[in-house]
């Protein structure tokens, strides 16, 4: 990158690194709680913090409970403020049950005879949330940088369904798939194309939609595609409009022309850390913009914001980049070759730099 202004930009640098230190702030916090400690807090805890504080509101005990549990107090109320204000680290919401048991594919699920619902290393099995469990049911959203996530609790125990390959759930019903797939399912009409089976969540829900003539879905592991025809697909109200196809998802992309898909979604990623995933499918799928769909693709475009901001960073200070491994070193390099001869020099050029479209074309047309 070229800077110019150098001292105005590095001042407006400076406000920028604020934030982005406040959202690894707000995401430690977070992840501590969701990787240990995401069912400490139980209806004993909720009921005694609103007898002894005369609280009314779950959501407020519960944030009493948050806060108690994770060691956040008055010491910390500038930090607090900041995280409460941009972040909403102090917004939580309590579910209704009814988002998953409501859900027609947790429903299908539900009848299911689950003895035999196994193939080889495929295991398809329910698991619960205990009541005041808190867990993420929406992705990050960004609010001016500022990551804010979406933690939610139920009231009561409510049951989901996972599917767990050798040991590790590949993916589930819970109310973070359901609302992470929404707005795809909503956009699915006509020929749908997918990558990635799993569950078979997004088939089912697709193909149940009047709008929907055929649903294709191009898998590359058999075993999965082997469970899903032996203890699913039989069972689908509409399974004549899924076709199952065993291939590479990039191979197939490469020799078959889409334009006959009104949609295309991926969904062959489990963790946002498989980023080098999504980063191929962009450029392959560039000249399908307006018909494709990434699952989860705020929480990837999240990651690379924080990789952008590391090269900016490095116009201003000596990073140590021995401290990433090799798949972040081709994204940074990548990032710092594409922008070598961008220039900087008002605050608008530096929120361009972080902006969805300009991110993506950063890695479509590398």
């Amino acid at each position: 990158m070229i800077i110019k202004r150098k001292e105005h930009v590095f001042k407006l640098f400076k406000s920028i690194e604020k934030i982005f230190d406040c959202n690894d702030l707000y995401n430690y916090i977070l992840n501590e709680y969701l990787e240990e400690k995401y069912d400490y807090i139980t209806q004993e805890d909720i009921q005694s913090v609103k007898k002894e504080n005369g609280i009314k509101d779950d959501k407020e005990a519960f944030m009493q409970c948050f806060y108690d549990l994770l060691g956040l107090t008055d010491e910390d109320d500038n930090q607090l403020l900041y995280l409460e204000e941009n972040n909403h680290l102090s917004d939580f919401y309590s579910l209704s049950p009814s988002l998953i048991e409501d859900n027609p594919y947790h429903r299908f699920l539900s009848s299911l005879d689950l003895k035999t619902s196994s193939f080889k290393s495929i295991e398809l099995k329910k698991n619960f949330f205990n009541p005041y469990e808190g867990f993420l049911f929406d992705e990050v959203k960004n609010n001016s940088l500022h990551e804010v996530n979406f933690l939610g609790f139920f009231k009561r125990k409510v049951e989901y369904f996972e599917l767990v390959k050798n040991g590790i759930v590949w993916m589930s019903d819970t109310p973070y798939e359901i609302n992470t797939m929404r707005e795809i399912i909503n956009n699915a009409k006509n020929n749908v194309l997918t990558f990635g089976l799993g569950l078979g969540y997004f088939p089912f829900m697709a193909s149940i939609k009047d709008d929907v003539k055929k649903v294709t879905v191009v898998e590359n592991d058999m075993e999965v595609i082997e469970f899903f025809k032996k203890n699913l697909l039989p069972h689908f109200p509409n399974k004549e409009k899924i076709e199952i196809v065993y291939a590479d998802a990039f191979s197939y992309i490469e020799k078959n022309d889409l334009l006959k898909y009104s949609i295309i979604f991926v969904d062959t990623y489990h963790f946002t850390e498989d980023i080098l995933n999504y980063l191929r499918f962009l450029k392959l799928l560039k000249t399908y913009r307006d018909k494709r769909f990434f699952w989860i693709e705020n929480s990837l475009l999240s990651m690379l914001r924080r990789y952008v901001f590391i090269c900016l960073s490095s116009c201003f200070e000596k990073i140590d980049f021995s401290m990433y491994s090799k798949e972040e070193m081709m994204i940074i390099k990548t990032i710092n070759s594409k922008l070598k001869d961008h220039v900087i020099e008002n605050e608008n050029d530096i929120h361009h730099l972080f902006e969805d479209d300009f991110i993506r074309g950063i890695f479509e047309d590398e």
